[in-house]
């Protein structure tokens, strides 16, 4: 490798289309999934701010009959929904698939763990911090006030498992 090839900035291929760009844009931000800056944009397309500016435009005005819409703010640009009401029914979407998919065993044994104060107290694998936080969603346990417990059982699953 050259120091020109190791120092130069990579530079993609220029879009022919403003239409292009906004398909370009609105692929990569659906890639994404999550708010991204507009300098990194920039540098991942190879863009000017001016053009990333003027495809985020456009992009917005394709998106709203779909019922999307593009969010720029200071944590990047991001595409949502249109309204508020489909953020509340993903949230009780979610909830559902909680409710009917149940415990499995991964989630037993750290709530097991957490019933019999076995959890660690200074650090938690990676394979309980998913768990941990599953259970917490549900409510199923809290975190300790007492010192010496990281988490303990809330007050209505210890009424449900007779304790």
């Amino acid at each position: 490798m050259s120091w020109g090839d190791f120092l130069d900035p990579v530079v993609l291929p220029a879009a022919n289309t403003a239409d292009a760009d906004v398909a370009t844009l609105g692929a990569l931000l659906n890639g994404a999934g999550r708010a991204t800056s507009a300098d990194r944009l920039c540098r991942a397309l190879g863009w000017e701010l001016g053009r990333l500016i003027h495809a985020a435009d456009r992009l917005d005005e394709r998106l709203r009959p779909l019922g999307q819409r593009l969010i720029r703010n200071a944590n990047g640009y991001r595409i949502r929904p249109l309204d508020t009401t489909t953020d509340a029914a993903l949230r009780r979407l979610n909830d559902l698939r909680d409710d009917e998919e149940g415990m499995h065993s991964g989630m037993a044994r750290v709530l097991y763990q957490v019933y019999a104060g076995s959890m660690s107290k200074q650090e938690t694998k990676n394979d309980h911090r998913v768990q941990v936080a599953a259970l917490l969603h549900r409510s199923a346990i809290r975190a300790s006030d007492a010192s010496g417990e990281r988490y303990v059982l809330t007050d209505d699953v210890r009424f449900a498992l007779d304790f």
